[in-house]
């Protein structure tokens, strides 16, 4: 963060660990307070604006 304050560059290939360390937090956290993934939440208001 302190050299890249806008997260312009994507290290991930850098540094595997920490992202999957990251990423396994995330989920952990996203189960636990049951987020709803972009992806359903996109589909769901495409099913139901269809007709908009």
């Amino acid at each position: 963060m302190e050299k890249d304050h806008t997260e312009l560059h994507d290290i991930i290939k850098e540094h595997p660990e920490q992202a999957k360390s990251m990423i396994d937090a995330y989920e952990k956290w996203a189960r636990r307070c049951v987020v709803i993934p972009r992806e359903k939440i996109l589909e769901f208001y495409k099913k139901k604006y269809k007709h908009v």
